[in-house]
């Protein structure tokens, strides 16, 4: 995902919360705005009853496609962020690779375009 990222759009990740060390951020280059927030956490804030630790992206999305996205098994809600714009992705291995790249191509376009 960090070469894929890397090589589309030449950007690489940030690490902004020293207490969340591995938490990163990638920030489109002309507007300096976020486009995906990569971490891990508990299924637990994603509704799954499971205190089981997951790695998960979040990407801003079309609200008009969102809610079909969301399946509650691989696609949530936002996760710490606004519901309306922002999907959070399980990133495991039954989740679609080539989908999350569709995903990450169009938060980065919504964002880097002032899209909503």
């Amino acid at each position: 995902m960090l070469d894929y990222l890397a090589e589309q759009y030449g950007t690489v990740p940030e690490y902004p919360w020293l207490r969340y060390a591995n938490y990163c951020t990638f920030k489109t280059p002309v507007r300096q705005k976020w486009y995906a927030l990569m971490m891990d956490v508990k299924e637990r804030v994603l509704g799954v009853d499971s205190d089981r630790v997951v790695d998960v992206l979040n990407v801003k999305a079309d609200p008009a496609q969102l809610p079909a996205l969301i399946d509650n098994v691989h696609y949530f809600a936002g996760y710490h962020m606004n519901h309306k714009y922002w999907l959070t992705v399980v990133l495991n291995d039954t989740t679609a690779y080539d989908r999350v790249k569709q995903l990450l191509d169009a938060s980065y376009q919504l964002v880097e375009h002032g899209k909503k």
